[in-house]
């Protein structure tokens, strides 16, 4: 009897273990995001893509190559929100401002995160590229690091801020969406394109003209004005 109930507490153990499932890890082939899953009482190192500066998120392209026109990020399609302009919506207010309705992001790219390394505490920081980083993630960041500044004017707190907002901006600018040539498309033709399954980031639909006003060559019309005796 006693061996009966042992196998069933290592059934019921080995059962509970499975439905856990495994903790995520950060990977180069899978989808960084600020859901749940990135939650785990186990350390977490960001360890897959090191390099120099202040991130560790990989850069979209090498910086000592010729680079590409047909790179995404060059010439980044503006993703306008409806109904016009780059006002932030309701349903991403949630998010933070400025949001990424004000930087022509897709709404896809709302769980972007960086990963900052930064020099003045060991711990990587991931922080959203859509919203400001000001006193309210430095208190989220204290929770963490117990002997940091409590005050955002502590030498410690301003340097952290300032190494956080140019990460941020670093990965902005990587990414094609700031200080760089952005890509505007009429939003009635964006729709056309979703409606006929394109893309209408990479295969935007042509543009056609509401009108044509044709021109005649000046000796194309003495030769149409000229009568038949003369030619």
């Amino acid at each position: 009897m006693d061996r009966r109930l042992t196998a069933l507490i290592v059934v019921a153990a080995c059962a509970s273990s499975a439905l856990a499932g495994p903790v995520q890890s950060y990977t180069r082939s899978g989808e960084p995001s600020r859901s749940e899953g990135l939650r785990s009482l186990r350390p977490f190192i960001t360890a897959a893509d090191p390099r120099t500066g202040l991130l560790i998120t990989p850069a979209p392209f090498p910086s000592n190559r010729v680079d590409s026109p047909d790179r995404i990020e060059n010439g980044r399609i503006w993703a306008a929100r409806s109904p016009i302009g780059n006002r932030t919506p309701i349903r991403e207010l949630t998010r933070g401002l400025p949001g990424a309705a004000s930087l022509g992001a897709h709404p896809d790219a709302l769980d972007e995160i960086v990963w900052v390394q930064p020099e003045e505490i060991t711990t990587p920081i991931a922080i959203s590229p859509w919203q400001q980083v000001d006193a309210h993630t430095l208190r989220q960041i204290q929770r963490q690091e117990p002997f940091l500044g409590r005050t955002v004017d502590s030498p410690e707190s301003a340097r952290l801020l300032g190494e956080l907002r140019r990460g941020q901006h670093q990965w902005l600018r990587e990414q094609g969406y700031i200080l760089t040539v952005r890509t505007h498309v009429n939003a009635a033709a964006m729709g056309r394109a979703d409606r006929g399954g394109a893309d209408p980031a990479i295969r935007p639909t042509s543009i056609k003209p509401r009108g044509v006003i044709k021109v005649i060559p000046n000796g194309v019309e003495k030769e149409a004005s000229a009568s038949p005796a003369e030619l």
